[in-house]
């Protein structure tokens, strides 16, 4: 008992320095920014005060709109009844040719190259989940295997993979990378695919990055979460 606590010790001592030697302090946020949640809520106080004062505007003057897909106009109400027949027939007409407009396959953007959908699709790489079940098959394991070492509800795991448009959490997507005990390189790859990237200025991103570089595969979830917990980061896993 003796000896595993010291190894415990002696590994979370080399951790510690990992951190300290990797911690990118020069990306830490500033006290005196204002806070993004504060100018948002203003912007959006601002835009309904505006909404109100032309809703009441409109109601005093007893004016009304009369939008079409040509047109636009404020009208008095005793005459809207004389033009709004003229705007509808123009509406419908141009919904019925808009409708009837098949999209053409050689459609481009003014201004880009002739071969930018080509090029784009070219460039497209597989989802998140199509990644990870590739991954999973090449290293001949099993789904429950995987998810359950990654500590993720089945549900969610189920999900991940059935649904292509999906995209999990950064620490969902650092588990099953732990569960599959991928290397850095395939880590990385892994995070990409979901639009993350390991951060040195994130001491939970180290703390993960030091298990899966620095210890030869000695590792599992719950070594990595007692880590995590023991320098004040969250947990992986959504089994927690």
């Amino acid at each position: 008992m003796e000896n595993i606590d010291n190894d415990i010790i002696n590994l979370y001592k080399k951790l510690n320095a990992y951190i300290l030697h990797h911690y990118d302090y020069s990306v830490e946020p500033h006290r005196d920014e204002p806070a993004p949640q504060r100018q948002g809520f203003w912007r959006e106080e601002k835009a309904t005060t505006e909404k109100k004062a032309v809703e009441d505007t409109v109601a005093d003057e007893e004016i009304s709109v009369v939008e079409d897909s040509e047109c636009y106009s404020i009208a008095p109400r005793k005459s809207r009844e004389r033009r709004s027949e003229r705007f509808r027939c123009r509406e419908i007409d141009g919904r019925r040719r808009s409708a009837e407009r098949e999209p053409r396959s050689d459609s481009f953007v003014p201004g880009l190259p002739s071969n930018f959908n080509h090029s784009v699709l070219d460039r497209l790489e597989d989802s998140f989940g199509t990644l990870l079940v590739k991954t999973i098959n090449k290293k001949g394991l099993v789904n429950a295997d995987v998810y359950k070492d990654a500590n993720i509800d089945r549900r969610l795991f189920s999900k991940i993979i059935s649904n292509e448009g999906y995209t999990p959490t950064k620490g969902t997507v650092l588990a099953l990378a732990i569960a599959l005990k991928l290397n850095l390189d395939e880590t990385s790859s892994l995070l990409k695919s979901a639009g993350y990237a390991l951060s040195h200025s994130s001491k939970s991103d180290l703390v993960v990055e030091f298990f899966i570089s620095q210890t030869d595969g000695h590792y599992n979830i719950d070594v990595v979460n007692d880590a995590l917990e023991h320098f004040g980061q969250p947990q992986l896993g959504s089994r927690l």
